[in-house]
């Protein structure tokens, strides 16, 4: 799969002593390539670069993404998803947008910008017919970090890790 796109609009400019209109042009490509390597095993690859430029403030920045994602999965009995992800843009305006799998109900499409590294891993297991049984480790390093998050949500350092767990019941 390709895909390419491009959007050109005015938007409000605050260079800390005016405020203006001036035109955003940004561009984003992406490629992916997905195999299956048997009906159990499936193997997907994405590269993703965007391009954001402010004209009248002449300035450029650009993003990169890429990843590669692994599926296993014994019908009826278990499911494993991995992923790791790597990322360097310039700043927010060139974060690049990563859907990840995740628990059931539970949507994550997380904006990846600054320079680093996430990885994570979901397993879901029927041990028996009504039950299933769901865990998903993730984490994200940012090098050049001292702090990610803000608010409530501050952590010191910079790796961010989680783990969630579920149990579904089917009637």
């Amino acid at each position: 799969r390709l895909r390419y796109k491009y959007e050109n609009k005015e938007v409000a400019f605050n260079d800390g002593i005016n405020r203006s209109i001036i035109r955003r042009l940004k561009q984003s490509g992406r490629s992916e390539v997905t195999f299956n390597v048997t009906k159990k095993l499936r193997l997907k690859t994405r590269i993703e670069y965007n391009h954001y430029l402010l004209k009248d403030a002449e300035r450029s920045e650009n993003g990169l993404l890429v990843f590669e994602d692994l599926k296993y999965s014994i019908p009826d009995i278990a499911d494993l998803s991995a992923r790791i992800i790597f990322f360097k843009t310039d700043s927010f305006n060139t974060a690049v947008y990563e859907y990840e799998n995740d628990l059931t109900g539970v949507m994550s499409n997380l904006a990846m910008y600054g320079e680093g590294l996430r990885w994570y891993l979901v397993a879901r297991f029927k041990p028996l017919k009504q039950f299933t049984l769901s865990i998903k480790y993730a984490e994200t390093y940012k090098p050049n970090e001292l702090k990610l998050s803000s608010g409530n949500s501050e952590i010191d350092g910079n790796l961010d890790n989680r783990i969630s767990f579920q149990l579904d019941m089917n009637f």
